[in-house]
Order: C-alpha cells, then sequence, then structure tokens
C-alpha cells in the first residue's frame, strides 16, 4: 500500500499532518536532561581550594568548574573591562571564561545566569550541528545523528 503525501510549507509528512519538528524535539530532549543537572548544581555551594579538604563533588565536571574555571571568571570579572589575557591560571582560550565573566559580573556572581549561558551555548550548538547535517540527509536522521552530542 502506497502512501499520499502531501506538501505542507516544510518536508512532505504522511497523510498531509505536519509532525513535531525534529530540531524542536532535539532541544525539548536537551532541556528534559540538562534542567534537573541546572537544579541541583544553581543550589550547590562552590567549594574552594580553602575548603575541598573532605568535599565530595558530584561530577569530575563540578571539581574543574569549581577550581579551575570560576577562580578565572572571578578574575576577569574583577578585572574588567581590560583583563589579563597574558597569565592567568587556565589551559584554555580566555573567550569562555571572558563571557562568563560579564555575567557573573552583571549578576552579581549568581551562577545560575552563568548556567543558563552555558545552557544557550550548548543548544546553539546542538543546533547548529542538526542544521549542518539537516542539509546532508533528512531532518530526523539529522537529530539521531546529532543525538550523539547532545548526550556528551
Amino acid at each position: 500500500m502506497a502512501h499520499e503525501f502531501t506538501t505542507t510549507e516544510e518536508k512532505p509528512t504522511r497523510r498531509g499532518r505536519p509532525g513535531p519538528h525534529p530540531l524542536l524535539a532535539l532541544l525539548a530532549l536537551f532541556a528534559v536532561l540538562t534542567l534537573p543537572l541546572v537544579v541541583i548544581e544553581a543550589g550547590r555551594a562552590p567549594i574552594t581550594t580553602e575548603n575541598r579538604e573532605g568535599a565530595t563533588f558530584p561530577t569530575s565536571e563540578a571539581f574543574d568548574q569549581d577550581l579551575y574555571h570560576l577562580p578565572v571568571i572571578e578574575r576577569f570579572a574583577a578585572q574588567l573591562p581590560t583583563p589579563e589575557l597574558s597569565r592567568y591560571p587556565s589551559a584554555t582560550t580566555p573567550g569562555y571564561h571572558l563571557a562568563q565573566s560579564v555575567v557573573f559580573r552583571a549578576f552579581g556572581g549568581a551562577k545560575l545566569p552563568m548556567i543558563a549561558l552555558n545552557m544557550l551555548v550548548g543548544a546553539t550548538l546542538i543546533g547548529g550541528v542538526w542544521l549542518a547535517l539537516s542539509r546532508l540527509t533528512d531532518p530526523w536522521t539529522a537529530a539521531l545523528l546529532a543525538l550523539p552530542l547532545k548526550c556528551s
């Protein structure tokens, strides 16, 4: 039995019913998997070199965040508008830390806006990868191919 396809503004769908957009489905999955971690992280006090003795980190990423990234962000925020970029304690380029230092300073050091910026960057990356893949294959296959990036 052949399926009837009708043309919509997007790509053809079975029986003329538009289905959910694959990018929206991918971003919704991103939000569902990320938001619980945002809630946990937003309420967690940072661990510093001074209070790290006996502290437990929920993840290795939290360890890196608290002991490496956050001190650089705080340092850049204190030095704005002209942070010292030639010597700072991080093995990364300064772009991420600069963006976060602006948010850190604008919101008085609150973690939630910095986490929101991270989510926005992650969602934009996933959307960009999906867009590139959707030019090579159908939109749902592109969403499936972008899924491992979301899960990393």
